[in-house]
């Protein structure tokens, strides 16, 4: 279980990465929550809430 939370806890940062290049932040996450939602609600809100913890603790949103 340890290992699968690891892999995703690295996809997240990986796109955090991708949505942060678009200079978009807050709207790009949301974006990505409202598509990721449709397939899996549960995993979706995880997603979201790292990446804005991710966007508070790297200073990009406040």
């Amino acid at each position: 279980m340890e290992d699968l939370l690891e892999a995703l806890d690295e996809a997240v940062e990986k796109k955090y990465q991708k949505i942060k290049e678009t200079g978009k932040i807050y709207s790009g996450i949301m974006e990505f929550y409202e598509q990721a939602r449709w397939m899996n609600p549960q995993i979706a809100e995880y997603v979201r809430k790292k990446m804005i913890d991710l966007a508070i603790k790297k200073g990009d949103l406040q």
